[in-house]
């Protein structure tokens, strides 16, 4: 049962992978014939204006679906590390807790509004607004789904240290260090080898 659910949750993630993918190529079509038009012929194509800010609707919400279910959404790990393994757990928990109701919430306006969406259409293309805003039927539950995975693995015990206290981007004096450390080493190789090299000459 477990490696079933592992199969949809990775089959889904691919998905919305593959949606994002279309969306950021559609958008990069779409805005740069636009921008050819204005410079060259003095004119455009209304859709390609109205298009692109559907897309990247499209490509926030289910970006936000992968990245937390990568557990690559920015932030501030420089407390969390100074803190112990239980009041990180705390932290996680929390985080979690948060993601859940929003995503609730989320799922709970887009179904009370559902009538309002579906009638009011866009004003070039004239589709129902529930093609943009629908994408919230698709990330709202997610979220809730993979917050509330994330708190029973917490329960569990199967959340490792690395997700707790999760670093994404490289801390500037550890990045220089390391770029020191190997200039050093490819300096005492270089060192190393000229030595070898006089030895052999004697």
């Amino acid at each position: 049962m477990g490696k079933i659910l592992d199969s949809v949750s990775a089959w889904f993630i691919r998905t919305l992978e593959v949606i994002m993918v279309i969306m950021m190529i559609g958008m990069l079509i779409l805005v740069g014939l636009n921008v050819f038009l204005r410079i060259g012929f003095n004119s455009g194509v209304d859709f390609a204006e109205e298009v692109p800010r559907f897309m990247f609707i499209w490509m926030t919400f289910c970006g936000a679906v992968v990245a937390l279910k990568q557990n690559t959404h920015i932030n501030v790990s420089m407390f969390v590390h100074m803190v112990s393994k239980p009041v990180q757990k705390l932290f996680y928990a929390i985080t979690q807790l948060l993601v859940l109701v929003c995503g609730a919430y989320i799922t709970q306006g887009t179904y009370m509004l559902n009538d309002i969406i579906t009638q009011n259409a866009s004003p070039v293309l004239q589709i129902s607004m529930l093609w943009v805003y629908g994408v919230t039927y698709i990330a709202g539950p997610a979220l809730v789904l993979i917050s509330l995975a994330n708190l029973v693995r917490l329960f569990l015990g199967r959340v490792t240290d690395q997700e707790l206290a999760e670093k994404h981007e490289d801390d500037p004096e550890e990045l220089a260090a390391r770029e020191l450390k190997k200039v050093g080493e490819d300096m005492a190789r270089e060192e190393e080898a000229a030595r070898a090299k006089a030895g052999e000459k004697q």
